[in-house]
């Protein structure tokens, strides 16, 4: 089953233009996918298939290969669809089945894609024929009023609609639906099966005994999108941009996903018209009035030779693009261009995206005009967070200061104390050689006092009646007086012995 969508907006990928877009489910109803049993076992050759593992949900399947089995055990509410190649009870063509095994066994088909909502982004693969660049803004990854829908093979499907829905055209297997077969098709029990309404579109009903959904209006609304003005000279605007609608649309988001991040130290984020999830990178909104599709295409143009021949590389190696259509009337034109960082599991490159914005605005001046060229409108541009380089910084700065105080005051008060002891054991040996008495070992921690009490304690310790004196007895013949000069160590007497000795006078007489 496959769907395909035509999103006529405009898309960035070098040059400008009106991009098909093909869409398929990414579920499936074959009987032949391993996925769609319960753990995961097909059926072997002979085994009895069951679409009856749960039976209180109805069942969506699709025989699409033949079938070798003894016994098939229907679901009690289902659809089942069968195509050109189903056979059932027959070998040729069963190759997809194990062989047959000893004792029979029950495999069980359990497949009721129940959150395919069609608002949501998940309920849609794209695949795109031109091999544009994936990613794109949140609102055209689901079909919207300017886009068609087609199932190209005969499937059953089963969506959820929980408001109204609206689409350009709608081809369910080469038959082209129309507002009116989709009311008919949701009166019946396929339609009910294959689309669920929400609470405020249907209303419940009893025929014999059997409770069905009648549609209240028209849930699914086909052709009604008359386009945008002039929309292939001016471009098209995309219906689900309405708050309705991207309302319903980012209700499925999810932006903490690794796929919806932004890089490492990305900062000044912002959101684009038609996106859920805050981006990295830089917004142009552009306005004008009378310049046409081409000249934009002429300028973007202009904007990726000019980037690739400076750069060496071309503008989508570093950059998501996208270009939207966003006026709200065709009195004036204004396109948003968006250009999101593409790798957002490094650190953003500031430089590079600085350098992409002043090409870009510079290129944009030459086509500037105040009346019939392109004005700029609104400028967005992320930043790279440079806090955390600063912050560094200043830590280790401040680790380093503390650093060095504490060591400044640990070898400074050490080498006070050496200095104070040195002074103060060189002051008591002094004393000591003048008093003529031997000098006794003094310990260090004795001396060791602060600095206030550094005199005092200085004056008691030479009245010191064991004062130590130097190992080595080299000044033992000299000392030093008060005023520093040389005295003979002979010559000084103890007080006893000048009291004993007669006085010169006594010789005189």
């Amino acid at each position: 089953m496959y769907y395909h969508l035509l999103f006529p907006s405009l898309l960035l990928t070098g040059c400008l233009s009106i991009e098909r877009r093909r869409f398929m489910p990414r579920s499936n109803a074959y009987i032949s996918d391993k996925s769609n049993y319960l753990q995961e076992e097909l059926p072997c050759r002979n085994d009895v298939l069951s679409f009856s593992a749960n039976g209180e949900q109805p069942v969506l399947a699709v025989i699409n290969q033949p079938l070798d089995v003894s016994e098939v055990q229907f679901p009690d509410v289902g659809v089942i669809y069968l195509d050109g190649n189903t056979v059932i009870g027959g070998v040729e063509g069963t190759e997809w089945q194990c062989q047959k095994r000893q004792n029979v066994s029950y495999a069980y088909f359990d497949e009721y894609p129940s959150d395919q909502d069609v608002y949501d982004p998940k309920t849609w693969s794209e695949m795109n024929a031109r091999n544009a660049p994936k990613f794109e803004l949140h609102m055209n990854r689901v079909p919207g009023a300017a886009d068609s829908v087609e199932i190209f093979e005969r499937n059953p499907i089963h969506l959820k609609i929980f408001d109204d829905f609206a689409v350009k055209e709608w081809k369910d297997y080469k038959r082209e639906m129309t507002t009116d077969d989709f009311v008919q098709r949701l009166r019946t029990l396929e339609g009910q099966l294959t689309i669920q309404l929400g609470a405020k579109l249907v209303k419940e009903y009893d025929i014999d005994g059997i409770a069905l959904m009648r549609p209240i209006g028209e849930p699914i609304r086909v052709g009604e999108d008359k386009g945008s003005y002039r929309e292939g000279v001016y471009g098209s605007r995309n219906p689900n941009l309405e708050n309705k609608t991207m309302t319903a649309i980012c209700g499925h988001i999810h932006c903490d996903l690794d796929s919806e991040r932004v890089p490492p130290r990305c900062i000044n984020t912002f959101t684009p018209k038609g996106h859920c999830c805050p981006i990295c990178g830089t917004l142009y909104e552009i306005q004008t009035y009378l310049k046409r599709l081409d000249d934009l295409e002429m300028l973007f143009s202009h904007f990726s030779d000019e980037f690739a021949r400076r750069n060496k590389k071309k503008l989508i190696d570093f950059f998501h693009t996208s270009t939207e259509r966003v006026d709200e009337s065709d009195y004036e034109m204004r396109y948003q261009i968006v250009l999101i960082v593409k790798d957002n599991s490094t650190v953003l490159d500031q430089d590079l995206l600085t350098s992409t914005s002043t090409l870009f605005l510079s290129i944009l001046g030459e086509y500037w005009h105040p009346t019939e060229g392109f004005q700029l409108v609104e400028f967005k541009e992320s930043a790279r967070d440079h806090s955390y380089e600063t912050s560094s910084i200043i830590l280790g700065i401040i680790f380093f200061c503390l650093f060095s105080i504490i060591s400044t005051f640990y070898f400074s008060a050490d080498a006070r104390n050496q200095t104070r002891f040195l002074y103060r054991r060189g002051r008591l040996i002094v004393e000591g050689l003048r008093a003529g008495s031997a000098p006794a070992e003094v310990e260090m921690s004795e001396h060791l006092v602060p600095r206030g009490e550094e005199m005092g304690d200085l004056a008691s310790e030479c009245e010191s009646a064991n004062p130590v004196f130097f190992a080595n007895r080299a000044f033992s013949m000299a000392s030093l007086d008060k005023e520093g000069t040389l005295i003979d160590v002979h010559s000084v007497k103890s007080k006893s012995e000048r009291e004993n000795e007669p006085s010169k006078d006594i010789d005189s007489e």
